[in-house]
This record gives structure tokens, sequence and C-alpha cells, in this order.
């Protein structure tokens, strides 16, 4: 999948002339906003995780959760493909016997994270001027793959 995608932005930037990536300049404007939206972004992050252990572990506390989601980022921030995001089950102390359930809830959240990326993905190429027939494949195909 990532081979794929490399190869559909290495087709697409080369078969736009008119994209002229030295004229691109940084808008420090932004930059403050972006900032502010990180502490709920991962407040919001450790509350999904929260939600996915209440049916693993009904006793774990939001405290303990988003403790066990900044912990596992932190990890997977320095690790290659994030593999070190499987020690969130360290930081959790009613994990003991459950590392694998845990690793499971994790392809979940991780899974959860791409879909939703996908979503707002699609939804920016559908409000662009000229989406293209091949985004329009694509996002209609997870469309109906969801659909099922």
């Amino acid at each position: 999948l990532t081979v794929l995608t490399l190869g559909f932005i290495v087709w697409y930037i080369r078969t736009r002339p008119h994209l002229d990536l030295a004229s691109l300049h940084p808008r420090w404007g932004y930059l403050l906003p972006a900032a502010l939206c990180t502490v709920p972004a991962l407040a919001l992050r450790g509350r999904k995780w929260m939600l996915l252990l209440r049916g693993l572990m009904p006793e774990v506390s939001y405290a303990q959760a988003l403790r066990s989601y900044a912990g596992g980022l932190s990890f997977g921030l320095i690790t290659p493909g994030r593999v070190g995001e499987l020690s969130r089950g360290w930081y959790l102390p009613q994990a003991a016997g459950r590392g694998w359930r845990i690793a499971g809830l994790l392809l979940i959240d991780n899974w959860l994270d791409f879909l939703a990326v996908l979503a707002w993905s699609c939804l920016g190429w559908g409000s662009s001027a000229r989406p293209g027939p091949a985004v329009a494949l694509h996002c209609g195909s997870m469309s109906a793959r969801r659909v099922r």
C-alpha cells in the first residue's frame, strides 16, 4: 500500500508541470492554531483508547488510558514502523497477561485512525475542482466496502 501511494504521488507530481514546489512558502500564521489543536487531539485520542480498553478492562480510568496512549506514542515516534506503540500495555497496571489482546486493540485503534484519514481525504478530494477518475474510483470502492 505504501509503495502504491508513493507511486501515485510521484506520478501526480510529474504529470502536473504547473506544480512548482519551490514557490511554496510556509504560512507561519497557521502554526499557533495547529499547536493549540494538539492538546484536544491528544485528549480525544486518549478517550478513544479508553473506550477501546473498556471492553477488555472495564476498570481502566481516563488518566490511565491517556498515560498509556502518550507513553506508547513516545516509543512509537522513535521506533521504525511505530512498533513502539505496542508498549502501551506497559503503562496499564491491570494489563498483566493481556498483552496480545491489548496489541489487538492497538491494531483496531490504528485501523480507526486510518479510516478517519481516508474519510477526510475523500471529502477533501471530492470538494476539489477536478478530483479525477482515480480518486473517485478509490473513494467509491472504499465506500462500497464499508456498506457491505
